[in-house]
């Protein structure tokens, strides 16, 4: 079963942060706006991503100033990143064998389009296996077989 590509389940509506801005300013802005994860964008071009991760291991557990500690300074710089025609199968295989919880999507330019987050890929096939339960009726046949554990 195809997914689909990446733009079919990417948020378009983006809350970004620059370099220069202190971390304290960009945590505000987390915060409001209820996100894990700000794009750091220089010049309409996507430099980094800051996350809680980073604030809480860069900023809070080296005591450093959010006052005065700019972006620039704890950002995760150059991350990975996906196109819109990216197949949802590999922004998975990125998400999972990486750890993200967050995968900019951009252009050619390295403009920032929009971000997949890992909850909303999780949601997006939990309905699709709902789907396919009500239309197949056996959860097991949809899962398929279940590696066994060898207890020995």
């Amino acid at each position: 079963m195809k997914l689909g590509p990446a733009a079919a389940l990417m948020k378009r509506r983006l809350t970004t942060a620059t370099p220069y801005e202190t971390v304290l300013t960009a945590a505000d802005r987390m915060v409001h706006a209820n996100l894990g994860a700000l794009l750091v964008v220089d010049n309409d071009r996507l430099v980094g991503i800051l996350s809680e991760r980073d604030i809480l291991q860069r900023v809070v557990a080296r005591r450093r100033d959010p006052e005065t500690t700019t972006v620039s300074m704890v950002l995760t710089p150059n991350p990975v990143a996906v196109t819109e025609d990216t197949p949802i199968e590999e922004c998975i295989q990125i998400i999972r064998q990486r750890g993200f919880r967050h995968l900019p999507v951009i252009n050619a330019y390295r403009n920032p389009l929009g971000v997949i987050y890992s909850r909303d890929l999780l949601q997006h096939i939990l309905d699709l296996i709902e789907d396919s339960f009500h239309q197949e009726g056996n959860l097991a046949d949809i899962l398929g077989p279940q590696k066994s554990k060898d207890t020995s």
